[in-house]
């Protein structure tokens, strides 16, 4: 494949897509078709333009956990990773809501730190 050349197949309603920017991208979908669109010379699906769109939101929600993790050891039980990520998560969603009526920082507020 070229550089920017978009490749997919549809069978039903899951549409497979491949797109090559410098590396391959495969994405599967059932919502947003075999749309492209041209923008700044470089053709992408519009699942990808999407994507890039939503993504912002996750990349600061990883931002901002990774400065206070609570999953500090290591363990090998499955339960007590996804207890730790969940209850990071949970602070996190409190802190967001709290920073609104107060001006402390993350790592004050967190009962774990």
């Amino acid at each position: 494949m070229r550089q920017g050349q978009i490749t997919g197949l549809t069978s039903g309603d899951v549409d497979v897509m491949v797109w090559r920017d410098t590396n391959r991208v495969a994405m599967i979908s059932t919502y947003h078709g075999n749309g492209q669109q041209t923008t700044r010379g470089s053709t992408k699906s519009i699942l990808i333009l999407d994507y890039n769109i939503m993504m912002g939101g996750v990349d600061k929600k990883d931002q901002l956990l990774a400065m206070n993790p609570v999953e500090r050891k290591r363990t090998k039980v499955w339960y007590k990773k996804l207890f730790k990520g969940l209850l990071n998560v949970s602070i996190l969603n409190a802190y967001i809501i709290y920073k609104h009526s107060s001006p402390d920082s993350h790592r004050n507020f967190s009962p774990v730190c």
